[in-house]
Order: C-alpha cells, then sequence, then structure tokens
C-alpha cells in the first residue's frame, strides 16, 4: 500500500533534484537500480569495468540508489527474492556501503497524511548507503506501527550490508622514507656484513 500511494503524489517520490539532468551513457542502469530489475543490472549488458562506487550527482552511489524502494516496497525478507538478491549482488561488486557523495538529489517523503503518515524528504548530501539507511530508520520509527514492515526492510539491509560488503584492504602502516633508505642500504651493502640480519624469504 506504501508503495501504490507513493507513485501518486509527486511529493513523495525519492529521488528529487531541482538540478539540470545531465545525460548519462549509462542512465539506463541507474534506473535498472532505482527500479530494483536485477535482471538488468546483473546482466552481461554493464561493462565489466563500471565503476560500483561511482556518484550519480542526483542519486548518490549506486547503493544509495536502489536502498529507497527496496526499504520501501520489499514485501518480504527472503534473500531469494530479486530484490534482496540484487543488493547483495552489488555488495558482492566490491560496492562500498561507507562511500559518501556530495549528491543534490534527495529521497523519501513517503505518505499522504491520510492513510500513511507523511516523512520528511532526506538530503542525499553527506550520506553514506550505511547513513542513508539509519536516516531512514530514524523517519520511520516516528509512525513505527504504518511503517512497521519498512523498519524490518532497513534493519535487514544493514544485516546483509555487515554480511556481505566486501572487506577493506589490510591496513597499512606508514614509514618514513628515510627508514626505509637506511634499512635499504644496510641489507645491499655487502662490504657490511658483520651483521646478519634475517628476513622474509632470505637473509642477509
Amino acid at each position: 500500500a506504501a508503495c501504490a500511494q507513493r507513485r501518486t503524489h509527486g511529493r513523495g517520490r525519492g529521488m528529487g533534484s531541482t538540478a539540470k539532468r545531465v545525460e548519462r551513457k549509462d542512465s539506463w542502469l541507474w534506473d535498472a537500480l532505482k527500479n530494483l530489475n536485477e535482471d538488468i543490472v546483473t546482466s552481461s549488458l554493464v561493462p565489466k569495468e563500471w565503476d560500483w562506487n561511482q556518484v550519480h550527482p542526483e542519486r548518490g552511489t549506486p547503493l544509495m540508489t536502489l536502498l529507497p524502494d527496496l526499504i520501501r516496497c520489499a514485501r518480504e525478507i527472503n534473500e531469494d527474492l530479486p530484490a534482496w538478491r540484487l543488493l547483495k549482488y552489488c555488495l558482492g561488486q566490491g560496492a562500498d556501503p561507507r562511500k559518501e557523495c556530495e549528491a543534490v538529489g534527495q529521497t523519501g517523503g513517503w505518505g499522504d497524511d491520510k492513510t500513511w503518515p507523511k516523512l520528511q524528504t532526506i538530503a542525499l548530501v553527506g550520506h553514506s548507503a550505511i547513513s542513508l539507511a539509519f536516516a531512514f530508520l530514524t523517519e520511520l520509527h516516528k509512525h513505527e506501527k504504518k511503517y512497521e514492515a519498512q523498519i524490518k526492510n532497513a534493519n535487514h539491509v544493514l544485516k546483509l550490508i555487515a554480511a556481505h560488503a566486501v572487506p577493506s584492504e589490510s591496513s597499512k602502516i606508514s614509514i618514513h622514507e628515510a627508514v626505509v633508505d637506511t634499512w635499504e642500504s644496510i641489507l645491499v651493502n655487502q662490504r657490511c656484513c658483520d651483521v646478519e640480519l634475517q628476513v622474509a624469504g632470505g637473509s642477509r
């Protein structure tokens, strides 16, 4: 019901923006993400080099683009359903739920103050997919009896993000270049072999 009424009220549309629309060669893919079209997004139509962490100027990241309708419209929490499979697929492609953006669009604003309580719109600027899910929860909890299903969906989104996001690269420690040069000179200088250093892969 929440999905049906939203499509009949212009102010409730999820990704409104006053910015001039920029024609993109991949606009069809962003539309597929927004409409939770698993068949298109997972097809060979998508270039292998497509950046799953790029930022659309109005919709944010790919994950942020699909979250609103997933939270609003998912009929049940069943990970065998296309919408939930799509979220896991995007995460598996390396889409980072922590990626923040400077998109000018907004989302949310569901409801009509009649059957469904009106929710505030959420500006996308500064949000990541994770923080956007929490922002939805904040709004939904204001009317938790009416939006109980959407609250469950948002919580399951966070659960899947935690379970399926691709791990970050191992942490790296910065070492001053002078330190590296010093050790390198010791290791390669065969005239200073009165001390033997055991190193990974061999010895000097």
